[in-house]
């Protein structure tokens, strides 16, 4: 029994991180329709055709990554029911209910499996911290990281037998279980988040660092919803109504790290966008900068990040002098490198970080010279003596860069530092910036060159270049 209990678990880990399809069988034609929402807990899809008319069962696909919540509608919305990657699921009502049958080898199931064979536990579904003291929850975060110690031996068992990335994909499933569990407080929202007792924002964030560190994402959407609700919490003395876009992502960038900082900035871009919040694409520029996860990067670019619209004439028209002396528009440029992306940088000879920057991305030029893409700088430089004269004794130029002068010209770099006509911007140097292959703005703060994720980062917005005929 243990060994088919394990290797269902194991089978499950196993889909869990490689598939990104599931189905949904809706058995009885009294499903008016559900909803599903992707990594970002945003929604992507909601199925409406009247009465689900196929009574042998009428199958939907929906696609994610992670553990996702979809809402059946009965006669009313049902209550969310978590589905996994690669799950087949079956929608039926019963009682006049919507339920959710499971196949066997779910994690779901086989977790429940597992809570019946190690005994009862005390059971924290849907519990609430109003009139709870701090003894009794402290009694629920043992009796939590009890049966997850039993589930973690029994697993460990195997690990001799077991593939290094599925031991550790199997683990990591039983500490999220084990976290969200806590978290329920949080994620149901039974308690106004700005009155949370501090001993239960301790005790989370104990729990949470002893069983997976300080920078670990869960990848599930009850946890990202919980940790949204979290930084609302730290933040909470500072927020208004006029100010929480704001204060509630600078928390993000001084609270947290690593993937958990860049699924909050995604998070509340994409959740304040529709709000027209003032520099919005000043905050979207500082994700860029600091962003280090491939899938957040992707869904910012996408779908957030609006890049179509046309330049003004006065910066189409602005006069940029080639290092072999020869002028070009703004205009010119863009189309001199029509189908390529462009990797733009502002820099001057009396900035020492922006000469500490050429070999990086000089570096950057090498590795990517086969790519589509073109590497520029332009010098801010107040005379062409001073930048022709840096760019000899700094080797700016040459290996794949190319540098062009500007001189100071604030309206030009205004815009291009804030993609508005009417809005003055400081000259912040050194500056880098991406264009898409066809002259639209990707970012106005890219990453800097110098730090590693920068390269995997071109290289994401590189797999949108069409490939020339």
């Amino acid at each position: 029994m243990r060994n088919y209990i394990l290797f269902s678990f194991l089978f499950c880990c196993y889909s869990f991180a490689y598939a990104q399809k599931s189905v949904i069988i809706a058995k009885n034609n009294s499903i008016y329709s559900f909803n599903y929402f992707d990594d970002l807990n945003e929604l992507t899809s909601s199925v409406f055709s009247g009465l689900l008319e196929d009574k042998q069962g009428k199958k939907y696909d929906i696609y994610h990554n992670y553990p996702t919540l979809i809402y059946p509608r009965y006669t009313s919305l049902g209550r969310p029911i978590l589905i996994f990657p690669n799950d087949s699921i079956v929608l039926d009502v019963k009682d006049d209910k919507v339920v959710c049958i499971y196949p066997n080898d779910s994690l779901r199931n086989v977790l429940a499996v597992l809570d019946r064979q190690y005994g009862n536990e005390i059971q924290v579904s849907g519990y609430s911290i109003k009139d709870m003291q701090k003894s009794e929850h402290i009694m629920i975060i043992n009796s939590i990281k009890s049966k997850m110690r039993r589930q973690v031996d029994t697993v460990r068992k195997y690990q001799s037998s077991l593939d290094t990335v599925l031991y550790k994909s199997t683990i990591q499933e039983i500490k999220s279980i084990a976290l969200s569990s806590i978290l329920v407080p949080f994620v149901d929202g039974d308690t106004d988040w700005k009155k949370f007792p501090k001993w239960y924002i301790d005790s989370v964030r104990l729990f949470k660092e002893e069983i997976y560190g300080t920078d670990t994402l869960i990848k599930g959407a009850q946890y990202r919803q919980a940790l949204y609700s979290y930084n609302q919490f730290l933040c909470r003395d500072s927020l208004t109504d006029a100010n929480r876009f704001y204060v509630q992502f600078n928390s993000a960038l001084s609270n947290f790290k690593g993937q958990h900082r860049d699924f909050l900035m995604a998070y509340l871009l994409r959740k304040f966008k529709i709000e027209n919040v003032p520099n919005y694409y000043d905050y979207v520029g500082i994700f860029y900068a600091v962003c280090q996860d491939e899938v957040f990067l992707k869904y910012v670019k996408q779908k957030l990040d609006d890049t179509d619209f046309s330049f003004p004439e006065y910066v189409l028209n602005q006069k940029l002098k080639h290092e072999n002396g020869q002028s070009v528009t703004w205009r010119d440029l863009l189309e001199q490198h029509k189908g390529k992306m462009i990797y733009l940088e502002f820099s001057a000879s009396w900035c020492p970080p922006c000469i500490y920057m050429v070999p990086f991305v000089k570096d950057h030029a090498k590795a990517l010279k086969d790519k589509p893409i073109v590497f520029i700088t332009i010098s801010v430089d107040k005379s062409e003596k001073a930048w022709k004269k840096a760019v000899n004794k700094y080797h700016i130029s040459g290996d794949g860069v190319t540098t062009y002068w500007l001189g100071e010209k604030p309206k030009f770099t205004s815009f291009l530092f804030t993609r508005r006509e009417k809005e003055k911007s400081t000259l912040e140097i050194p500056r880098f910036m991406y264009f898409d292959h066809k002259g639209h703005f990707i970012t106005s703060k890219a990453m800097q060159p110098l730090n590693k994720p920068s390269r995997k980062q071109i290289e994401l917005f590189l797999k949108d270049v069409p490939l020339s005929n």
